[in-house]
């Protein structure tokens, strides 16, 4: 390995240690950020410590629906979707048309 290499792969290491360096620095400076923009909520948060805390229970945003319904699907069927093809003048795809190629059938 010539000098000239050993000055160079030197150089690199120390750009990327600095960038290293930068993007531990950002890393601490958003977690300090969020835990800042969390510090009003911190109190609300139920101690772990096993002792019962029902004023801060209850303090707790719902986070969960236990009654939350899912969404139905509608999806409309052939017959639907071949008048839906046919009112606005479009071709009917052949996925919809019959055995024998008869929209209607």
């Amino acid at each position: 390995m010539t000098p000239k290499l050993r000055v160079e792969m030197g150089r690199k290491a120390e750009e990327l240690l600095d960038e290293a360096r930068a993007a531990m620095d950002g890393a601490a400076y958003l977690i300090g950020f969020l835990d800042a923009a969390d510090r009003p909520v911190m109190d609300l948060e139920p101690d772990c410590d096993g002792e019962d805390e029902p004023e801060e229970a209850s303090a707790q945003p719902v986070t969960l629906a236990p009654d939350r319904v899912c969404d139905t699907v509608h999806r409309p069927t052939r017959r639907q979707m071949v008048a839906a093809y046919r009112r606005v003048g479009a071709p009917v795809p052949a996925n919809l048309r019959g055995l024998f190629g008869r929209a209607w059938a």
